[in-house]
């Protein structure tokens, strides 16, 4: 069964949903450590059924937008992720790691639905960032 999210995606996006540039990063949850991995400690993460979907489409300019299904608000940043609001600092960052990897600066309408809650220790952070990166380099 198709995910519902993918027209409300495509709604805010103004697009058809056969044209849409999407993709999904899962939420997870540590079976086996928490907060040791960068202690030289043993963790086992496993993905879950809750996810990240982030659709896109690219601009003419220099600038990029994001609209999440789940939350008010505009984000507006430059396409290389130099400048940004502080509400809204996972676009521009994610903008500035897909440079880093050696991307190329590209403005985008974006839009952003998550299953995965946030503060509910699911890393919805996480899933959002990787979303967002992916789609800034793919």
């Amino acid at each position: 069964m198709p995910d519902a999210r993918l027209s409300r995606l495509a709604d805010a996006l103004d697009l058809p949903v056969t044209a849409l540039a999407a993709v999904r990063a899962p939420g997870r949850v540590n079976l086996i450590g928490e907060h040791v991995d960068y202690n030289d400690g043993v963790v086992l993460p496993m993905a879950i059924d809750r996810d990240t979907l982030v659709a896109w489409t690219v601009r003419s300019d220099t600038r990029s937008t994001a609209r999440s299904l789940d939350l008010p608000g505009l984000v507006e940043c430059d396409a290389d992720g130099s400048r940004g609001p502080a509400w809204g600092a996972f676009v521009p960052a994610a903008a500035a790691a897909a440079v880093a990897l050696g991307a190329a600066p590209v403005a985008l309408d974006l839009a952003i639905g998550s299953t995965v809650p946030a503060g509910g220790g699911l890393s919805s952070s996480a899933a959002l960032s990787v979303a967002l990166v992916l789609a800034h380099c793919t």
